[in-house]
């Protein structure tokens, strides 16, 4: 994730839009996104369209665990783009590694500290 920027006004919530620059396969691209689920402070469910995936779904929830600690998870579920569509095997184990990079760049943001990538 590259950049994100919100494109409709308001708060954030279902049918707020967002485009964001994602590095797919060292590759910029910008992806098209609109909230299609939004519980205030748990999670948030988007469509994405654009890039490699023809449409997908993408989840953020963060469930407390205790007082000082939260479980964060991202299940997503796409189509890839028929010229792609031989991708798909691969597209699981890349986008757990990409999430994981991304929350740990989000925790040393959180924490103050330098990410290193």
């Amino acid at each position: 994730m590259l950049e994100v920027r919100q494109t409709s006004p308001g708060r954030p919530g279902v049918g707020t839009t967002l485009v964001t620059r994602r590095d797919y396969a060292g590759r910029a691209t910008v992806v098209d996104c609109r909230i299609v689920d939004w519980q205030d402070g748990r999670s948030v469910t988007m469509e994405i369209t654009g890039g490699p995936t023809r449409r997908t779904f993408a989840c953020y929830a963060v469930d407390p665990v205790s007082d000082e600690a939260c479980q964060v998870t991202y299940p997503v579920e796409g189509e890839m783009r028929p010229l792609l569509s031989w991708l798909t095997p691969l597209i699981s184990a890349a986008g757990r590694r990409l999430a994981r990079t991304n929350l740990g760049a989000l925790k040393c943001l959180i924490e103050g500290e330098v990410a290193t990538t």
